[in-house]
């Protein structure tokens, strides 16, 4: 029943992107996909969330994991926000490379992690940031959770540096680039606009827009989502025996 209301052609997006010619595409897409015929229409996504649920978690016994972990999420708002863009550069800041917060600190100084990151997962709903952290053999759960905690507190009492948020700003603007390197990225870019975004011109101007973050725009989504009564922690354990 999922799949008879959401898989049909009112609902999905074809983007074809190349040297190609209208009239002859246009042929070709009827004669592949004209005899699909068209379903229900799905209703509007709707989804009810709140970012003041209550500090939540759970321990996940895994019998395939060989070094304790943690990861620590919390919820955020969908992609169209003007928050985005800024949770954008804050996950780079925190947990994406090896001069991020996260790496430097837990990987780099302190030596408890094999790996610490940090990810957006931004949807057209709400979605997720998350940060992620492996021990290093002897190290215990407990301390990779304070440990993350710690690093995510110091960027909402402190903020980060101009340094920062201009190499992050780099990385944006290099990977933006980088993203109408070929046709298939291009599609990609399409798509995504056309799912996520009011209008594809925001193409050409969410560049801009994302160019103008401060680094008070950093600190403040930090302060507003990446708090313990808007996260979900997951600690995950080796299973006794395994």
């Amino acid at each position: 029943a999922f799949f008879d209301l959401y898989y049909r052609p009112n609902n999905a997006t074809l983007t074809v992107v190349g040297d190609f010619d209208p009239d002859e595409t246009l042929s070709l897409i009827e004669q592949y996909f004209g005899d699909i015929p068209r379903g229900e229409e799905p209703p509007p996504v709707a989804c009810d969330y709140s970012f003041e649920v209550g500090e939540q978690g759970r321990s996940w016994d895994d019998e395939h994991a060989n070094l304790p972990a943690v990861i620590v999420g919390f919820r955020s708002p969908p992609h169209s926000h003007d928050d985005t863009r800024a949770l954008t550069f804050l996950s780079t800041i925190l947990g994406e490379g090896e001069s991020s917060r996260l790496n430097r600190a837990l990987v780099r100084d302190e030596q408890s992690s094999l790996q610490a990151a940090s990810f957006l997962n931004s949807r057209r709903g709400p979605g997720m940031f998350l940060t992620i952290a492996i021990a290093n053999q002897g190290v215990d759960a407990e301390v990779l959770q304070e440990q993350l905690n710690r690093e995510v507190q110091r960027i909402v009492t402190e903020g980060v540096t101009e340094a920062e948020l201009e190499k992050a700003r780099n990385a944006f603007r290099a990977d933006y680039v980088f993203q109408s390197q070929t046709t298939m990225q291009i599609a990609e870019r399409l798509q995504h606009y056309i799912h996520y975004h009011d209008s594809l011109d925001d193409m050409d101007t969410d560049l801009d827009r994302y160019m103008q973050v401060t680094a008070e725009d950093v600190r403040r989504v930090a302060a507003k989502y990446l708090v313990p009564e808007n996260s979900y922690t997951i600690t995950i354990v080796p299973k006794s025996g395994a």
